[in-house]
C-alpha cells in the first residue's frame, strides 16, 4: 500500500473526512441504538486519528476507518429497517459511500480515489438529515422524487471516471441540489425567525451557496491550475463545515447527553 503518513499536513483530509467528521457522525447514530456496543464504531473511527496522527502506522489507521464504516452502514441498515423512510435510505447510501472510499484508500493507497465516495458520505448524511428536519414541511411529492433522482445521478458520477463526464454529472446534480436544498429546506423559514434559528437559517444557506460553488468548480472549471484544491475545499471547507456550525446547537445536545442548549446571540450573524 503506497499511502504513508508525513504528518497532520500532509494528510488532514484522512484524519478530517474519516477521524473527524467519520467518529462525529458515527456517534451521532450510535447514540439512538438501543444497544451501546454501537458505541465502538465511533471509537474505532476516532482511534484512527492516535494511529494516522500520533504514531504513523497508516495501514491500521485506515483499517480501523474501513471497518468503522463498515459498522456505520450495519447501523443505518438496521435503522432503515425500523424506520423505511427515504432519508433513512439516503443515509445509508451516505454510509455505503464512506465505506467504498475508505476500501478505495486501503486498496490504492491514493487519496484522490477516495475524495468523490467521500463527498458522497457527506452529501449523503446531510441531506438525509435535512429531509428528516424537514419532513414536517408540506413539499411536494414530486420535488421529494426529483431530489432523489438528482442524488442517483451524483452516484452515477461518482462511478465514472472523475476527469470528464463523471466530474461533469457530479457538478450538475451538485448545482441542482443545492436549488433545491435553498427552496425546499426549512432553513428559509428559520432564516426569517431570531436567535438561534435564525443563526442555523443563516449557517444553513450559506452553506447550500457554497455547495452551488463546488458544482460550478466541477462541471466548469476542470482545466484550472487549482481545481482538485478548489474543488475539496468548496465542499469539505465551504459547505461541509457551515453545516457543522448550524447544525451544532441541535447535534451537540444529543451526542453529549446534555439538556443545556449551547446557543449563546455571539453566534449570531447578521
Amino acid at each position: 500500500m503506497g499511502f504513508s503518513v508525513l504528518g497532520a499536513a500532509s494528510n488532514h483530509g484522512v484524519l478530517m473526512v474519516g477521524g473527524f467528521l467519520g467518529t462525529l457522525i458515527s456517534l451521532e447514530r450510535a447514540m439512538v441504538m438501543k444497544q451501546k456496543a454501537w458505541l465502538l464504531v465511533p471509537l474505532l473511527s476516532g482511534l484512527s486519528i492516535l494511529l494516522l496522527l500520533f504514531l504513523e502506522w497508516p495501514n491500521v489507521g485506515v483499517s480501523l476507518l474501513f471497518l468503522a464504516s463498515l459498522g456505520l452502514t450495519a447501523i443505518m441498515y438496521i435503522q432503515s429497517i425500523k424506520h423505511p423512510v427515504v432519508y433513512q435510505y439516503i443515509m445509508t447510501v451516505g454510509a455505503v459511500s464512506w465505506m467504498l472510499g475508505n476500501f478505495m484508500l486501503l486498496y490504492s493507497g491514493f487519496v484522490p480515489a477516495a475524495v468523490p465516495w467521500w463527498m458522497g458520505f457527506i452529501l449523503f448524511t446531510i441531506v438525509g438529515e435535512r429531509l428528516e428536519l424537514s419532513k414536517f414541511l408540506p413539499t411536494p411529492k414530486l420535488a421529494k422524487n426529483v431530489l432523489v433522482w438528482l442524488l442517483g445521478l451524483f452516484f452515477i458520477g461518482m462511478l465514472l471516471p472523475f476527469h470528464g463526464s463523471g466530474n461533469w454529472l457530479m457538478g450538475v446534480s451538485v448545482i441542482l441540489i443545492s436549488f433545491w436544498l435553498l427552496h425546499f429546506d426549512m432553513a428559509k423559514i428559520a432564516f426569517k425567525k431570531a436567535n438561534q434559528f435564525k443563526y442555523i437559517g443563516i449557517g444553513l444557506r450559506v452553506g447550500y451557496v457554497w455547495l452551488t460553488i463546488n458544482g460550478i468548480v466541477l462541471f466548469f472549471l476542470e482545466n484550472h491550475s487549482y481545481h482538485y484544491d478548489l474543488y475539496l475545499h468548496t465542499f469539505f471547507l465551504g459547505f461541509t463545515f457551515s453545516m457543522i456550525w448550524a447544525h451544532a446547537p441541535i447535534i451537540l445536545p444529543l451526542v453529549l447527553s446534555i439538556k443545556q442548549n449551547p446557543y449563546h446571540p455571539i453566534l449570531r450573524i447578521g
